[in-house]
């Protein structure tokens, strides 16, 4: 029984094909590109393997995307916190600073109520202690400030890759 053919044109290049009936894949022998040949009845159709590939890719894009925003969310969720978290330390670091600066007003006042030697004597060492105390708290305050400020652009650049993820899931 004789094989047969389908004369066709080749969609990149426009070279002669000769697709035969018990071929589905072959490369167009001009250009080298790949194709996939349908059999319908007595008609062939051609279609190109590139197409098929960027289609599945785009589909698996988007299945990624799709999963992707589920974890996105749950890490800006998470860095959320992680903001909320650190402007509660600033604030108490800045609370206990204020309070000590309370306690050495007073502990100041009371020496100077005093009157003796003995308060002019613990004006040096409570002052030593006021300025250690606010150089270790300013170091504290801006150690959380700058922790608040990392955690903010970390949660910017999740919500741009979201933003992104969304489109590509949407389109």
């Amino acid at each position: 029984m004789p094989v047969k053919f389908v004369p066709l044109s080749c969609e990149n290049c426009g070279g002669k094909l000769e697709v035969y009936e018990d071929m589905t894949r072959f490369a167009c022998a001009h250009c080298g590109s790949e194709m996939i040949a349908e059999h319908r009845g007595s008609t062939v159709i051609l279609k190109s393997v590139r197409d098929a590939i960027q289609k599945v890719q785009a589909g698996t894009e988007k299945t990624a995307a799709e999963l992707s925003i589920v974890r996105l969310r749950q890490e800006i969720a998470e860095k959320d916190e992680e903001i909320q978290q650190a402007q509660a330390e600033a604030e108490t670091i800045s609370r206990g600073f204020l309070l000590s600066l309370a306690v050495i007003a007073i502990l100041g006042l009371w020496i100077t109520v005093d009157g003796t030697w003995l308060g002019v004597f613990l004006w040096i060492p409570a002052a030593a202690i006021g300025l250690i105390y606010y150089s270790g708290n300013k170091s504290l305050r801006m150690k959380a400030r700058r922790h608040t400020e990392q955690a903010r652009v970390e949660r910017d650049s999740l919500q741009l890759r979201l933003a992104s993820a969304q489109q590509i899931a949407d389109s």
